[in-house]
């Protein structure tokens, strides 16, 4: 497996790949209430605001991750996504630990990142050393915050 930044001619693969994966639940309690993309993803990886990595197995990209920095010394992660044959193998460890590096290789000092806690990936991101610092209702599902010191 390789990790590496998505070429432009692939946002649209990222996208259906975040999507599928967003669409397959992780364990029983349901599904994401709808997928949005933003309209203006290529512009924003194009400026460099955004970041976009992804892991491809055999020339198929399997799972990809985004990430910004921001001003306050943080990265923020986004829409990490691994198609369903493919979880469980590291996959999405690999992704992060890609961000992490680069981003304290940047001087960054803190990574974040928030998820539905109906996924039930609390513990996934504690085994990286993530720690809750907030949760809180959006809708009809909860979103947990979390945060890494990477330095």
């Amino acid at each position: 497996m390789e990790i590496r930044y998505a070429k432009l001619d692939e946002i649209n693969k990222v996208t259906e790949v975040t999507q599928k994966a967003y669409a397959e639940p992780y364990d029983d309690t349901g599904r994401i209430s709808g997928f949005t993309e933003n309209p203006d993803l290529e512009s924003l990886v194009k400026s460099g605001q955004i970041k976009i990595l992804v892991a491809v197995d055999d020339s198929k990209i399997i799972g990809t991750v985004r990430y910004e920095f921001r001003e306050d010394n943080s990265v923020y992660i986004s829409k990490l996504s691994v198609l369903k044959k493919y979880r469980n193998q590291g996959v999405a460890k690999d992704l992060i630990s890609r961000v992490e590096s680069e981003s304290r290789n940047k001087g960054v000092e803190v990574a974040k990142l928030d998820f539905m806690q109906e996924k039930n990936l609390q513990l996934f991101y504690e085994s990286l050393g993530y720690e809750v610092k907030e949760a809180r209702e959006h809708g009809n599902h909860h979103d947990v915050f979390v945060e890494k010191r990477i330095v």
